[in-house]
């Protein structure tokens, strides 16, 4: 039976969120989890994964909106050069 990206996308999230439980109860970092949930989900464990264009996708607007967030929050204070300093 062939699964739909919304099927794959929903075990990618399941196993993802059932690997940040264990981190958390492990006390360690959630980047580990995450880390991990891709290697059960990828083709070296489970190979959930049959749409890889799809996923691709998903993974690049991930990075953008990430950038953008950070964006955000980013002090322009921080990066302002002093009028003084510039010559």
């Amino acid at each position: 039976m062939e699964s739909t990206i919304f099927l794959q996308l929903a075990a990618v999230l399941a196993v993802a969120a059932g690997v940040s439980i264990i981190m958390r109860l492990l006390r360690q970092p959630l980047i580990i989890g995450y880390i991990l949930s891709g290697i059960i989900c990828g083709p070296a464990a489970l190979d959930l994964i049959q749409n890889h264009e799809a996923f691709e996708s998903f993974s690049q607007i991930g990075i953008a909106l990430l950038l953008f967030i950070v964006g955000l929050g980013l002090n322009v204070g921080v990066i302002k050069i002093p009028v003084n300093q510039c010559s």
